[in-house]
């Protein structure tokens, strides 16, 4: 009766970390770049007597084709400052609708969309800036339950060059834990154990 007690003991034991541990565990979120986009549509270009092809274009940044992110709580959240990369060209004054849609691939297929507008100005790439601006956050929801709600960044930028870099904030909205099944595996084998105490018990 000892060995079992003392086995019985020792499922409790190890079963234990494993039970808080299961609350902490949370899916990683991996965004799909190659399947999502970003829409630029010119409203009203080359505004000014000087004014000549002025366009803005934009890319996922290094950051966005690497983002793979496992929070750590239901409400976490991570800025990632390496996200859309945007490039005026031209010479001139000009406004712009933009639409972007993320894809990811993890927990499970999922996407979202958010819309902005704003302003740019470029002499021919060597100086330039713009005004960019969010009408609402992108909101995706995964199969198992778990929101993410995603904040562009909102710019004002002017200086030397053609090119800027905006950021984006991921924010957890009731992100759901992970199911462990690995204190199922340590039940079976505390069990296997008093098994084999009790035939090692009656041979004695």
């Amino acid at each position: 009766m000892r060995i079992i007690r003392n086995l019985v003991a020792a499922l409790a034991v190890a079963l234990a970390p494993l039970s808080a541990s299961a609350a902490s565990m949370f899916p990683e979120f991996i965004l799909d770049t190659d399947n999502s986009t970003i829409d630029i549509t010119l409203t009203q270009g080359c505004l000014g007597r000087l004014c000549s092809n002025v366009g803005l274009t934009a890319d996922f940044a290094a950051g966005a084709d690497a983002f793979a992110w496992t929070p750590t709580g239901p409400f976490d959240s991570v800025y990632e400052h390496d996200f859309i990369d945007w490039t005026a060209s031209g010479i001139g004054v000009g406004f712009f609708n933009v639409v972007v849609d993320l894809a990811f691939s993890a927990p499970s297929p999922s996407g979202g969309s958010t819309s902005g507008q704003g302003g740019v100005g470029s002499l021919l790439g060597i100086i330039s800036g713009g005004v960019l601006t969010w009408n609402g956050p992108l909101v995706v929801s995964f199969d198992d339950g778990s929101v993410l709600e995603i904040y562009l960044q909102s710019d004002v930028a002017l200086g030397i060059g053609s090119t800027t870099t905006t950021g984006a904030l991921f924010v957890g909205n009731a992100i759901s834990p992970i199911p462990v099944p690995a204190a199922g595996v340590l039940l079976f084998a505390a069990l296997g154990g008093l098994a084999v105490a009790g035939r090692r018990r009656a041979a004695a």
